[in-house]
C-alpha cells in the first residue's frame, strides 16, 4: 500500500531563508549561525509545537526548515527569536500550511541610542 500524502496529511512547515550564504560565510557568521540553530531547537521543544528539520546552505543563502502540525504555532513561537536577532534582518519566511503558503519578511531591528 503507498501512503497518502495529501496536504490535509503533511501538517506545517516554516521555512526560513536567510539573505546570505556559503559564499558571504565567515567563522562570525558561522558562529551566528550556530547560534541561531540552538535558539530554534530550544524554542521549539520548550513550546513543543514543532521541530527543527534541517538546515540548507547555498552560495546564496542559508534556509532553515522547521515542521510540525501546525506551522503558525511554530511561527508564533520562533518569531521573537528571530526579531531579535540581527542576522535574521531581511530574513523571508514562508509558512505552509495544508497546501497554502504565507510570506512574511523579517524587520530589522531597531537601535537605540542614548
Amino acid at each position: 500500500m503507498i501512503p497518502s500524502f495529501s496536504p490535509e496529511s503533511m501538517g506545517g512547515a516554516v521555512f526560513l531563508e536567510l539573505p546570505f550564504g556559503a559564499s558571504t560565510s565567515t567563522p562570525k557568521m558561522r558562529e551566528n549561525i550556530a547560534s541561531l540553530t540552538g535558539a530554534l531547537k530550544a524554542k521549539l521543544r520548550e513550546a513543543a509545537c514543532g521541530r527543527f528539520g534541517s538546515k540548507v546552505t547555498v552560495p546564496e543563502s542559508t534556509t532553515f526548515i522547521l515542521h510540525g502540525s501546525d506551522a503558525e504555532l511554530i511561527y508564533a513561537a520562533v518569531s521573537p527569536i528571530l526579531n531579535a536577532e540581527s542576522i535574521c534582518a531581511g530574513a523571508r519566511v514562508l509558512i505552509q500550511q495544508n497546501g497554502r503558503v504565507r510570506e512574511e519578511m523579517v524587520g530589522f531591528a531597531r537601535m537605540s541610542i542614548n
